[in-house]
């Protein structure tokens, strides 16, 4: 948000959970509160919690005052669609390098104890 380009090794985390949202997007809104309690569960784990927006900084904004997630937020200055992503929800998640090691595309409840058990298997190195 501040114009900085963030890159993976600045971040220093083991993982780094990305998903791509739109406040306008009624499943990005409705996925959120499971990512915020997965973030929580996780917070020990050393995990970067990255919530990206093609929208207006103002709008983004507005959306952080208003909810109490405790997010990266970050715009991207062009569209979606030049990172190949046609549609919102999409959540990726990457290892320290940047490598993209699980994608998802839709709403997921990220807290169920099947979706937190996917998320560290990536950090003890047993993913699918």
């Amino acid at each position: 948000m501040t114009g900085k380009i963030i890159k993976s090794e600045d971040l220093d985390a083991t993982l780094i959970f990305v998903n791509f949202w739109a406040t306008w997007c009624r499943p990005c809104l409705q996925e959120m509160p499971s990512i915020e309690n997965a973030r929580k569960v996780l917070e020990k784990d050393n995990i970067a919690f990255v919530a990206i927006s093609e929208e207006t900084e103002e709008r983004i904004r507005q959306f952080v005052t208003r909810y109490d997630y405790n997010f990266l937020y970050t715009r991207f200055p062009g569209s979606l669609e030049e990172l190949d992503i046609h549609s919102v929800p999409t959540t990726y998640i990457l290892n320290s390098r940047g490598e993209i090691l699980y994608t998802h595309v839709g709403a997921k409840f990220w807290d169920t104890e099947e979706n937190l058990t996917l998320i560290r298997s990536f950090l003890s190195g047993t993913s699918r």
